[in-house]
């Protein structure tokens, strides 16, 4: 194998694949990166991939000059260090026996290199249906959902983002958000770790828009050239229905302007307890009182002027659950839907016209 490739496009390709290294001595081929040469009917593609045992990354170019193809393992950290510090202009990369040698300008390296046969196939994707995605609307639906999603991996049924009939949704068994988005009928849940770093990849696109695939083992995302791999979870995003209809019946509004609200809630929980973030809603006739207190007594609160003609009450929310709900409602006030009773079963809800949110109250 020999190739010849501009430094910045090498440096590209090695970083848009780098971040799914394995760290992890369980799989040690995931240290590495593959690195494939190809000519196919005169046309070169140089691929750069990196995965670990969830995800993969693919990423490729057409810009590069090949004189013989051939497939090559490369120790990780050392290619991420030597395309960042190797001078501009041309990398020459080439395999001879048992060592790889890539030179750029006077610097040279000769490197180990490992088993190709050891390294874990990489699907095709070519042959699979794939669906258009505008990637503004997605990324505007992933910061307006993907907070909800549990991060633990307790959980793994919570640890999806799904995206079903138009819409995107997440859920940590706590607090519930569902966006619109138009996904041309797509139905399928995608582990937050890899909607996590398709954002990542998206977020430095050039790209108006992506592509999705699934198969009955994984799904791709195509963007551009390049494509991101997940294996699907054999979990199955919890069922929200009977929550939904609970929440549905709440008609006590309470309206108030969101940059004022938002300001509170940053304020008082600066004292929210450590381990229960919990902050107290005090509701009268139009007014509100947010207020936190820790193990320790110091105690902060602020009052706010409200839309609200309910009974009085006093809820318990997390707070940085509750601050996601309210950031995430668009327009310049939040509007809040209680139930008439004071149960502390009965959820909150936030809504405006392209969303829904649902927090549970807290015990105080």
């Amino acid at each position: 194998m020999k190739f010849s490739v501009e430094k910045f496009v090498f440096e590209a390709l090695v970083h848009k694949s780098g971040g799914l290294l394995s760290t992890r001595d369980i799989q040690p081929v995931l240290k590495n990166f593959l690195v494939e040469a190809n000519i196919k009917d005169d046309d070169f593609v140089l691929k750069v991939i990196g995965c670990d045992t969830e995800l993969s990354a693919v990423a490729s170019t057409s810009i590069v000059e090949i004189e013989e193809s051939g497939r090559v393992l490369l120790p990780g950290g050392i290619l991420k260090g030597l395309v960042k510090e190797a001078p501009d202009g041309l990398v020459t990369v080439e395999l001879k026996e048992e060592k790889c040698v890539i030179s750029a300008g006077s610097a040279r390296w000769e490197l180990g290199v490992g088993n190709v046969e050891e390294y874990p196939p990489v699907p095709v994707v070519e042959e699979l249906e794939k669906i258009a995605l505008d990637k503004v609307q997605f990324l505007r639906a992933y910061g307006k959902v993907s907070y909800a999603a549990a991060r633990d991996t307790l959980r793994p049924s919570y640890q999806l983002m799904d995206i079903c009939g138009n819409k995107i949704r997440a859920t940590d068994g706590a607090q519930f958000q569902q966006v619109d988005f138009e996904s041309s009928g797509i139905s399928v849940s995608v582990p937050i770790r890899a909607v996590d770093q398709l954002v990542t990849i998206l977020r430095v696109s050039e790209e108006d828009e992506f592509f999705i695939a699934v198969s009955d083992s994984y799904i791709a995302f195509l963007i551009g050239n390049d494509y991101f791999l997940s294996l699907k979870s054999q979990h199955v995003f919890p069922n929200v229905d009977s929550w939904i209809t609970l929440a549905c019946n709440n008609n006590v509004e309470v309206s108030v302007d969101k940059q004022e609200l938002l300001s509170a809630v940053r304020r008082v929980r600066v004292v929210a307890d450590v381990d229960s973030n919990t902050m107290i809603l005090t509701l009268g006739t139009n007014s509100v009182v947010l207020e936190c207190r820790d193990k320790y007594g110091n105690w902060a609160k602020q009052d706010l002027g409200v839309f609200y003609e309910g009974v009085p009450r006093r809820i318990g929310v997390h707070s940085q659950f509750f601050y996601n709900l309210c950031k995430a409602v668009e327009g310049g006030s939040v509007k809040m839907f209680l139930s008439e009773s004071l149960d502390i079963k009965e959820p909150l809800v936030f809504k405006d016209e392209r969303q829904f949110g649902i927090l549970n109250q807290l015990k105080i």
